[in-house]
C-alpha cells in the first residue's frame, strides 16, 4: 500500500465511525428512542393540561377554593 492509500483508508474509517455516531442503527438505540418518544408525549400532554388550567383560571372559568 502506498502512503496515500493508507491515509485514505484511515479517513474512510473515520467517516464510517462518524456516520455511525450520527445515525446509530442498533436495536438498543431504537428502543431507547421509542422510550424517550413516549416520555415526551406524556410531558406534552401534561403541559397542555397545565396550559388549559391556567387559561381557565385567567378567564375565570376555574375558581380556586
Amino acid at each position: 500500500m502506498k502512503l496515500e492509500q493508507i491515509h485514505q483508508f484511515i479517513l474512510d474509517l473515520d467517516e464510517l465511525d462518524y456516520v455511525e455516531f450520527l445515525y446509530p442503527s442498533g436495536a438498543d438505540f431504537t428502543e431507547e428512542l421509542d422510550e424517550r418518544s413516549a416520555d415526551a408525549k406524556v410531558i406534552l400532554e401534561n403541559l397542555r393540561d397545565i396550559e388549559a388550567t391556567l387559561r381557565g383560571l385567567d378567564q375565570g372559568k376555574i375558581k380556586v377554593q
